[in-house]
C-alpha cells in the first residue's frame, strides 16, 4: 500500500483505481462551483457500494458491470494512442486518451481534454465525433461559470463520447461505476447536428443535450425524508423509465428477467 499527498498535504493510503477515484471525487466536490438552487443531500450509499438487488433504489439506476481485469505490467503502451483497444495501467485498468498518469486511470490532462472538446474528438479513444451521435457525462450540482458569462453544467472530461466508448467507461472506469451505483451520474445525448458549442473554447456547452441516464440520489434522498413522496415517486419511475431505455442501448445483450428493472426498447 502506497500513500499520496491530498490538498491539504496530508498523507493518505491508496490502494489500486477506486479509492484513487473516491479522493478525486472529494477534490472536485470541494474545488467545483455548486448550484446555489439545487437541493444537495448527503449520497445515501458509501462511495463504490452498489444498492441491494431489488431494493427500491436497484430499479431507478442503469446497471453497471464492472471488468475484472488482471494486472498486465507488459501490456503498457503509448499513453496517448488513438483508438481502441486502449493502453493498461501498470494495475491493468484502461487508460482514456486524455489520460495523464499509468498508475491511476481516473486522472486526466487538462490540456488534452480541452483539445478534444475543441477538436470534437472522443476524449476515451481520441477519434472524431460524428455530428449528432455524441453523449456526455455531467456532474450534478456542478458548474462552469465562463469568462463570457453563460454558466453550463460541468461535463466529466470537457468532451463528447461515441456510444461504444460510453459503454466502454461504464465498464472499465471506476469513477464512473461509483457515479453511476450512487445513481448520481448524468448522461445527456447530442439533440442534433447543429448543437455543439464549446464555451471559453475550453468546455462543452450541453445545457440543450438530452437526458439519457437520469440522477435519482437526490429523489431517493427526498422519497427517504418523506418529501412529497408521491411527487417524488412518480419522478422515480420516470427516471426508471429513462434509465431502462438507456441500459437497453447501451447493453442491449443484457438479459431481462421482466422485473421493474428489466431493460425495454
Amino acid at each position: 500500500m502506497t500513500a499520496v499527498e491530498t490538498a491539504g498535504n496530508e498523507q493518505q493510503p491508496v490502494d489500486g483505481p477506486g479509492p484513487r477515484a473516491m479522493r478525486r471525487s472529494s477534490i472536485l466536490r470541494a474545488a467545483h462551483v455548486r448550484d446555489s438552487t439545487a437541493t444537495s443531500p448527503a449520497p445515501k450509499l458509501p462511495l463504490g457500494r452498489e444498492p441491494a438487488s431489488g431494493s427500491p433504489d436497484w430499479a431507478h439506476r442503469c446497471p453497471v458491470r464492472e471488468a475484472r481485469l488482471a494486472p498486465a505490467r507488459g501490456q503498457l503502451r503509448t499513453l496517448h494512442a488513438v483508438g481502441m483497444p486502449r493502453p493498461r495501467t501498470i494495475e491493468g485498468w484502461p487508460m482514456p486518451f486524455a489520460g495523464k498518469d499509468t498508475a491511476d486511470p481516473c486522472a486526466t490532462e487538462v490540456r488534452l481534454e480541452v483539445l478534444c472538446s475543441r477538436s470534437r474528438w472522443c476524449q476515451v479513444c481520441g477519434l472524431p465525433v460524428p455530428p449528432g451521435t455524441g453523449f456526455a457525462l455531467r456532474r450534478p450540482g456542478h458548474q462552469y461559470i465562463s469568462a463570457s458569462g453563460p454558466v453550463v453544467p460541468w461535463v466529466e472530461g470537457r468532451s463528447l463520447l461515441h456510444l461504444a466508448c460510453l459503454r466502454f467507461s461504464m465498464r472499465y472506469c471506476p469513477e464512473i461505476i461509483r457515479q453511476l451505483r450512487q445513481g448520481a451520474a448524468h448522461v445527456v445525448k447530442e439533440p442534433g447536428e447543429d448543437d455543439y458549442t464549446v464555451v471559453d473554447g475550453a468546455m462543452l456547452d450541453t445545457r440543450g443535450y438530452e437526458d439519457f441516464v437520469v440522477p435519482v440520489w437526490q429523489l431517493e434522498a427526498a422519497r427517504d425524508a418523506g418529501q412529497d413522496s408521491e411527487t417524488v415517486t412518480d419522478r422515480l419511475d420516470q427516471a426508471a423509465a429513462i434509465n431502462n431505455k438507456a441500459t437497453a442501448v447501451i447493453f442491449p445483450r443484457l438479459p431481462s428477467d421482466g422485473g421493474s428493472h428489466a431493460a425495454f426498447q
